[in-house]
């Protein structure tokens, strides 16, 4: 776990996160002083990080299966989002999902410039279909195991 720094960690007070959240061990106890002295919150030994994921209610709402299954056309992609959402799903990660169907959307709106993508993740369908990279799997045949590191 990286520390941040006084700089960051200003940032990120002013920008609402909890000290419960923020990792700054070098400054954390001149911060609790002051803290005490204004009836603040305190920075603990270790930050607590929860499974809340910050995006508007509307897609933390949003049934991942009906979005997707909208998406696909062709029987290779009916196939493909099958497959990914039922690795998606299995693992815990259906907020990611919707995270990621946020963040297209932010991306879209606001005309971000996206490119082909990186790394595993251009093997997910999925994301492609989220519109945060530009790389067709299915057209590129790429296997999308890759990206869950897992073999079939």
């Amino acid at each position: 776990m990286k520390e941040l720094s006084e700089e960051q960690c200003l940032e990120a007070l002013y920008g609402g996160i909890s000290p419960s959240k923020i990792y700054a061990p070098s400054i954390q106890e001149q911060y609790n002083e002051y803290a005490v002295k204004l009836g603040l919150e305190q920075m603990p030994d270790k930050p607590e990080f929860s499974g809340e994921w910050f995006m508007p209610q509307e897609y933390k709402d949003l049934d991942v299966v009906e979005y997707f299954a909208s998406k696909a056309t062709t029987e290779d992609e009916i196939e493909r989002v099958a497959l990914e959402l039922d690795l998606f799903i299995s693992s815990g990660n259906e907020n990611l999902l919707r995270y990621a169907i946020y963040l297209g959307s932010i991306i879209y709106e606001q005309n971000v410039v996206v490119g082909v993508g990186r790394g595993s993740s251009v093997s997910c369908y999925l994301f492609y279909l989220c519109k945060i990279h530009k790389c067709n799997s299915i057209f590129y045949k790429l296997d999308p195991y890759d990206f869950f590191k897992i073999k079939e």
